[in-house]
Formats: structure tokens, sequence, C-alpha cells
């Protein structure tokens, strides 16, 4: 039976998402006040038209990338077409791009069902394990960054915790998988919250873990790229390495999974204008402007697919 979201539960969701609202706002009006206050917003317009005209669609071709490697891993996820995947990968982004909270995770469960005919656990299934995967991801390349000096005045403590973190939860989960505990760990729960977790379980075990695997090294590795070739075209007078790339798309992954603004507006920028600015040296105009396009890259580029998905329908 589906759960009904009643007013009292949707106040109890929003009071539990509401600090990370609280942030992401204070961000937002700490970035417009930096915007104001501290820069010169002509300089800031120019820097914006000429990253634009510095060939900017190779940026979003790397974009797109992005979007295409993500429907490969969902495509294994949830059993469907290409096509399907696609469509749903990028209605998702867009609903989290127009909806604050990542509710666009939530709503994209409707939208397969509704329009693709994939059933809700199968893209349940997928969510998590999109999440556990990019989250690995995520902390094994901020270890390296951290491990290679992009960001200075971290404690080397902090890289082991890092991986103190990473590697006791696979342990955990294979300790789990290995010795069948997870029965027992469920025993204490209600049994229609059993009924559910197993058959997420169950639904994970069919797919193919290999694959999944080698689709999320390479979503990562296209999402390096893609940061790599956006901020060398909007900063040519500075030579970024690949650890720059590396540490950027962590600050906008980590950005964006904020359950705030939408697309992590604000927090987005905050992060990337503060390490252009204090590890690469970059004026406060020039990061700026580089970081709204970049971010605009990663917002527009779904719209394509869309666009793409619609003239398909009605032709």
């Amino acid at each position: 039976m589906i759960e009904k979201r009643t007013p009292k539960t949707l106040l109890m969701v929003f009071r539990s998402r509401l600090p990370a609202e609280i942030i992401t706002t204070a961000a937002l009006c700490a970035l417009v006040y930096y915007a104001v206050q501290k820069l010169d917003v002509v300089l800031l317009w120019k820097h914006v038209s000429n990253g634009v005209d510095r060939g900017i669609m190779w940026s979003f071709l790397w974009g797109w990338m992005v979007f295409i490697t993500n429907a490969l891993r969902l495509r294994v996820l949830i059993s469907t077409s290409f096509y399907a995947s696609y469509q749903i990968v990028n209605i998702g982004s867009l609903l989290n791009v127009a909806l604050p909270f990542r509710l666009g995770d939530v709503a994209r469960v409707y939208v397969s069902r509704r329009y693709f005919g994939v059933p809700s656990g199968n893209v349940l299934i997928a969510t998590v394990v999109e999440k556990f995967c990019d989250l690995t991801a995520v902390l094994l390349l901020a270890n390296f960054a951290i491990l290679a000096g992009a960001v200075i005045d971290i404690p080397r403590s902090t890289l082991f915790v890092l991986f103190g973190v990473t590697g006791a939860s696979g342990i955990g989960v294979w300790v789990i998988w290995r010795f069948n505990l997870l029965e027992y760990l469920l025993a204490p729960l209600p049994e229609f919250l059993t009924s559910q977790i197993q058959v997420l379980i169950a639904g994970l075990a069919s797919r193919s873990a290999t694959k999944i695997g080698v689709y999320t090294c390479f979503i990562w590795i296209v999402n390096v790229g893609c940061a790599f070739v956006t901020f060398s075209m909007l900063l040519p007078g500075v030579q970024l390495t690949m650890v720059d790339a590396i540490s950027l798309t962590v600050i906008a992954a980590l950005a964006v999974a904020v359950p705030g603004a939408p697309a992590g507006l604000g927090i987005f920028e905050a992060g990337v204008v503060v390490y252009l600015t204090q590890v690469r040296h970059v004026s406060g105009e020039l990061a700026l402007a580089s970081a709204l396009i970049f971010h605009a890259v990663l917002v527009i580029s779904p719209l394509f697919g869309v666009f793409v998905g619609t003239i398909r329908k009605i032709t």
C-alpha cells in the first residue's frame, strides 16, 4: 500500500530538510552580497560574455556526455531501453533544477512509471545504487585531491578519515552479504518495512555489479573531463591541472548534492569561487563568471536530451 502524503507528513519532511535549506539560502545571500559589494559587476558581465564566446559548445558536448554515461548505467539498473533511461536521467535532472530539496529524485519515480512503464521499485533500487556508487566515487576523488595537495590547510588526518569511512562502509556491506546477517538486522523493524527492503535487495542482487562499477568509473572520468575542458577554456591564462579539475568536480558534486536550493544554487558558485581565488589566485570576477558558466553547462545540457525526446515523440 502506498503511503498517503498528508499535510502533516509533508511538514515533517520540510522540517527535516530545513537546516540544509537555511545553509543554502545563507550561501546564496552571501554570494549575492559578495558579487555586489566586492566585485566589479561590469567586469563580471564582461568575463561572462567572453567565456560564452570561447567555444563553450565543447563544454556542452562534454556535459551531454555526462548524461549519456549516466543513462547507460541506469539502463543496466532498471533493465530498459537506452532511450527510456536517457529521458529519465534528463527529466530527473531538470526537475532537480526546478525543485528544491532534491525532489527531482522523487519525481522521477513517478515519471518513470507514468511515461515509460518502469516499476517504481526498480527506480528506487537504481536511485539507492546510484547514490552509493557516486558517493564512493566522490570520496575517492576527494582523497586523491587531498593526497595530491590540491587543497591546502586540510590536515592529513582528514584523508585517513575519508579512507576509513569508505573502507568501513565497503567492508560492512561485504560482511553483511557474506554471512547473511541482513535477516538479523531487519528483525527489529516493522514487517511492511522489512518486506520493502528485501524486495530492494533482491532486485539489486539481480543486477550486474561489474557493469555498474565500470559505468560509474566512466561517468566520473567524463565529469572530470568536463570540468577540465570548461575551466581551461574559461581561464586561458591559468595552467590548470587534472588535480584542479578533480577538486572542482568534487566541489560541484557536493554542492549539487546538498538538498537545499534548486541545483545547489549559491553553494555551487561559492565553492568554485573560493577554490579558484584561494588556490589558483584567480580574480573574483573571473572566478564567479567561470562558476556561473560551468553551472549553466551542467544545468542546460539535459534540455538537449529532452528536446530530442520530444521531437522523436512528435514525429
